[in-house]
C-alpha cells in the first residue's frame, strides 16, 4: 500500500514537474513572441517616423529651394527697382538742369528784386550780378553793385553806387550834381555825345534822363539811354544801349522801391 502511494506520489510529482516545465516553456515562448512583436512594432514605428522625417526634410529642401528662388527674384526685382530709381534720378536731374539752363538762358521779361538796395525792376531774363566794381564821380571811386542782362534788342543795366555822405554833400548842388553823375556814370565812353537831357520826378526823387549817341567808329553808332538819381548817399543808375526808346521806357517803367 505504501509502495503504491509512493508510486502515485512520484507520478504526480513527475506530472507536476512536466506541467511546470511546459508552462515555463509556453510562458517563455509567449514572452519571446511578445518581444518580437514589440520589436517589430518599434521597427515599424521607427520606419514610419523615418519616412515622415525624410518627407519633412524633402519638404524643407523644397521650401529652401523655393525661398532661394524667391530671394533671387526679389534681389533681381530690387536691383531692377534701384536701376529704375537711378534712371529716374538721372532723368530728373537732367530735366532740372535743362530747366535751369532754359530759365537762365531765357530772355523773357521777369521781375527782379534787389534785397540789398530795396528795389524791384524787370530784366529780359535773370540778370547777372557784379559786386566787385566801382563807379567814379570826379575821380572819386565808390563801391558799386551792378545788375545786367541782354536780349536781341540790346543791353540793360541797373547800378547802385554807395558814396560817403560827406562826399555827396561836396558835389555841386541842384541840377549840376545830376549832370556830373550822368556824364560819369552813363556818358563816359569815348565817342559819346549828348543828344538830349531832361529833369523829371522819379518815384519822389529828382532825376535826370539823357540820350547819348555813341560813335564806335567804322560807321557804327548806337544810342544809349540813361537815368540817374540820388537817394541819401546812394547813386542809382539805369541805362540801356543798342535798344529802342520804348525798350528803355519799359525798363525804367518797371522800377519801384519795395
Amino acid at each position: 500500500m505504501n509502495s503504491s502511494r509512493k508510486k502515485v506520489f512520484i507520478a504526480l510529482a513527475v506530472l507536476l514537474v512536466i506541467i511546470l516545465l511546459v508552462g515555463v516553456y509556453l510562458w517563455r515562448d509567449k514572452v519571446a513572441n511578445d518581444l518580437v512583436n514589440q520589436k517589430n512594432v518599434s521597427i515599424s514605428s521607427l520606419e514610419k517616423a523615418k519616412t515622415a522625417l525624410d518627407a519633412d526634410l524633402k519638404q524643407k529642401d523644397t521650401n529652401i529651394a523655393s525661398l532661394k528662388i524667391t530671394n533671387s527674384t526679389l534681389v533681381a526685382q530690387q536691383k531692377q527697382k534701384d536701376n529704375y530709381i537711378t534712371t529716374l534720378e538721372r532723368t530728373n536731374a537732367t530735366q532740372a538742369e535743362k530747366a535751369a539752363a532754359e530759365t537762365l538762358n531765357s530772355t523773357a521779361w521777369r521781375d527782379f528784386t534787389s534785397t540789398k538796395f530795396g528795389f524791384n525792376i524787370q530784366f529780359p531774363g535773370i540778370p547777372y550780378e557784379y559786386n566787385s566794381q566801382t563807379l567814379s564821380i570826379n575821380s572819386i571811386a565808390a563801391p558799386m553793385m551792378a545788375y545786367s542782362r541782354s536780349n536781341e534788342n540790346g543791353y540793360y543795366v541797373a547800378e547802385v553806387a554807395t558814396y560817403a555822405t560827406s562826399y555827396i554833400k561836396s558835389l555841386p548842388s541842384g541840377d549840376s550834381k545830376l549832370s556830373v553823375a550822368m556824364s560819369n556814370a552813363v556818358g563816359f565812353e569815348d565817342g559819346a555825345s549828348t543828344v538830349s537831357s531832361a529833369l523829371l520826378d522819379f518815384h519822389g526823387y529828382k532825376a535826370m534822363e539823357s540820350v547819348f549817341s555813341i560813335d564806335y567808329g567804322n560807321g557804327y553808332k548806337a544810342d544809349k539811354y540813361g537815368l540817374v538819381f540820388f537817394k541819401d548817399n546812394y547813386l542809382y543808375v539805369l541805362y540801356t544801349y543798342g535798344t529802342q526808346k520804348a525798350d528803355f521806357d519799359k525798363f525804367i517803367g518797371s522800377f519801384s522801391f519795395k
